[in-house]
């Protein structure tokens, strides 16, 4: 797991190089490494895992000086490629699986990447050629960021930060990744909150030559979700699950580094561990815990942890969160409002302190069907041209339910389904997934950011998701919705970034291609049926876990945000929301608002995830961004342990 950079189609300085890897140094502190030539230049930072001898360093190069790679990611099928490769003549120097795939392009050209099973975002110069081949896995779990310079150069990164160290592109804010963010607190692919700079989507390749980038699509899980559904009676299907997860966990357990897992208590997360503990001795397990009792999974992950017989870690977390956030939005490196991030950047911390790498329970929600709102998704069907009764019944009922609760008040749920009764399936499914309707909470674009959307909403994105997959079973277009905009642009940034900035390599088997490709094909009741969510992993866990763990309420990875911000983070945020700090980006901080904040602080009224999402674009905005601009990016002293 590393930092990846480089620039083609100009020469760049060393010390201008050196500080745009400086800094993403988080992404790798084993090592780093520059190559030069004479119009472009590539830089890597090395988080070791794999041989982690020096001539495994990069960018690497073949040993006949044709091409270079810089990689950041896992091969999982390196050992089988290799064999192969070998086979059709070529010598390897090295252990591990950055030579590998660098032989795989060698021999393949862009098609290498059908032949890989991984996380993986790369680019090999061709000298050859003297042109730029650039990839990124199936499900996006690895980031590739790119921009194209005015005099057709390009520069591209792992994060963001880099660019912005660069001095070498224009930081205007996107408009249209300010709405997504607003409604979203998240900002959708392709788009970043940098207007000149952009991501290569999942599942994509792309090449730069002589000014010239062209990108295609080289996968997509859409083919699954639209193929016929498996005739296999359950039983069968359950047992193809089981030896996919299986072979998934089992591929992902090599490492020359120490090993962990993540374990929350979940059905997801102890499956995963069940099926390691079988192959892996002295398996440590991680969980966060809160004080407040209503965000305290603790008994859960430790019940698991003494059934499965790991060497268990919990970690308390304390209010000194206001001391953790400017580190945490530096680290971050784009604007994520998930209060579920705190959680995961602590938890990777504290792990980091006993391994180097973790496996997680990520991908299972996505994948197999275990979110609430497919459950409102098949309530918004069958309830058919009863829908708009129900919602007059919803907005007259929402007064009368209670604001309170631990993670979502029965009210907000209340309003949140009632405003997508009264839309269409796709859209329903949009509002159920927005955090707040911008007019209502979120602040709103100023004038000339707006006019410069020109009327663009994140609900188009969706729709044309959903559409790609018509045809297919209502609940697969909703997952598939949700695989290439929730998954790929919170899920898998927050689990990238958080651990990351911990130096901590994250691995998800319910991420394989493969899963993800039987899964979209099982049919709906194995995914949900009636009430039940999951109900294949579920049948599938059973074998390993008892009953209080496989049928216990989903809980979600949530943070006590309500009780930070009207706590120790209550003067942070209003002095960034006075400050203007907003309106740099073009955002507007309305008297609106200020009055909302002010009920909320009450207690009033549910705002929360609203407010945290403004909150962390503001810390982006400050410590990133801004920071960078002005010559102060360097990363705030860490409170890691040492």
């Amino acid at each position: 797991m590393c930092g990846i950079l480089g620039i083609v189609g100009r020469s760049v300085e060393p010390d201008r190089l050196a500080r745009m890897a400086a800094a993403m140094r988080h992404r790798g502190p084993d090592a780093g490494g520059t190559l030069f030539w004479d119009d472009g230049a590539l830089a890597h930072r090395r988080l070791s895992i794999l041989d982690t001898s020096a001539a495994a360093n990069q960018p690497f190069a073949d040993m006949h000086g044709r091409a270079a790679i810089v990689y950041n990611g896992e091969i999982y099928n390196y050992r089988e490629l290799r064999s192969r490769l070998e086979s059709l003549g070529h010598i390897f120097r090295t252990a591990g699986d950055t030579e590998v795939l660098l032989a795989a392009y060698l021999q393949w050209g862009p098609r290498c990447v059908d032949h890989l099973n991984g996380m993986f975002a790369f680019a090999v110069w061709d000298y050859r050629t003297r042109e730029l081949f650039a990839a990124r896995d199936r499900l996006g779990k690895k980031p590739f960021y790119y921009a194209r310079l005015a005099d057709g150069a390009l520069l591209f990164a792992s994060e963001l930060k880099p660019f912005l160290a660069s001095g070498l592109i224009d930081d205007a804010p996107d408009p249209e990744a300010m709405i997504d963010y607003l409604h979203l607190n998240y900002i959708l692919c392709p788009r970043t909150p940098l207007l000149h700079v952009r991501q290569l989507p999942p599942a994509h390749r792309a090449t730069w030559r002589a000014g010239v980038w062209s990108e295609s699509a080289y996968w997509d899980l859409a083919d699954s979700f639209l193929a016929d559904r498996f005739s296999e009676n359950d039983a069968t299907l359950i047992d193809r699950l089981g030896e996919l997860t299986d072979d998934a966990t089992r591929c992902r357990l090599f490492s020359d580094v120490p090993l962990g897992a993540f374990l929350s208590g979940g059905v997801d997360s102890s499956t995963v561990v069940a099926l390691m503990r079988g192959r892996t001795a002295d398996l440590h397990t991680f969980s966060v815990e809160f004080p407040a009792p209503e965000f305290n999974e603790g008994a859960y992950s430790r019940q698991a942890a003494t059934h499965l017989g790991t060497e268990h870690h919990p970690c308390t977390v304390d209010e000194r969160v206001a001391d953790l956030l400017p580190e945490f939005a530096q680290r971050m490196d784009v604007p994520l409002g998930d209060d579920s991030a705190v959680s995961v950047y602590l938890l990777a911390r504290w792990a980091r302190q006993h391994v180097t790498v973790a496996l997680t329970g990520d991908g299972a929600d996505e994948m197999l069907a275990g979110y609430i709102t497919y459950k409102a998704d098949s309530l918004h069907r069958r309830l058919g041209w009863f829908r708009r009764p129900a919602a007059w019944a919803l907005n007259w009922l929402g007064p009368w339910l209670p604001e309170g609760g631990a993670k979502l008040s029965r009210r907000f749920q209340a309003e949140q389904l009632r405003r997508g009764l009264e839309r269409p399936s796709a859209e329903a499914h949009f509002l159920w997934r927005q955090v707040a309707d911008p007019r209502d909470l979120a602040g709103a674009l100023a004038p000339d950011l707006a006019q410069a959307a020109r009327g663009y909403t994140p609900v188009d994105v969706f729709r044309a998701y959903h559409d790609r997959v018509r045809g297919a079973d209502w609940l697969d277009r909703m997952l598939y919705v949700d695989c290439r905009t929730w998954l790929v642009d919170d899920i898998l940034v927050k689990a990238d970034r958080a651990t990351m900035a911990a130096s901590l390599e994250c691995r998800s088997p319910f991420l394989d291609y493969r899963l993800a490709e039987f899964a979209a094909r099982l049919p709906r009741r194995l995914k949900l049926q009636g009430g039940r969510t999951k109900v294949a992993l579920k049948e599938l866990a059973r074998r390993h876990l008892p009953a209080s763990i496989v049928e216990r309420k989903k809980a979600g990875f949530n943070s006590p945000t309500a009780d930070w911000l009207r706590g120790p983070l209550r003067p942070m945020a209003e002095e960034l929301f006075a400050s203007g700090t907003l309106e740099s980006l073009g955002v507007a901080w309305t008297p609106v608002l200020a009055s909302r904040w002010q009920a909320f602080q009450r207690g009033a009224r549910q705002y929360q995830y609203g407010f945290w999402g403004l909150l962390c674009l503001a810390l982006w905005q400050r410590h990133v961004r801004a920071g960078w601009r002005e010559g102060l990016g360097a990363m705030p002293p860490s409170h890691a342990a040492a």
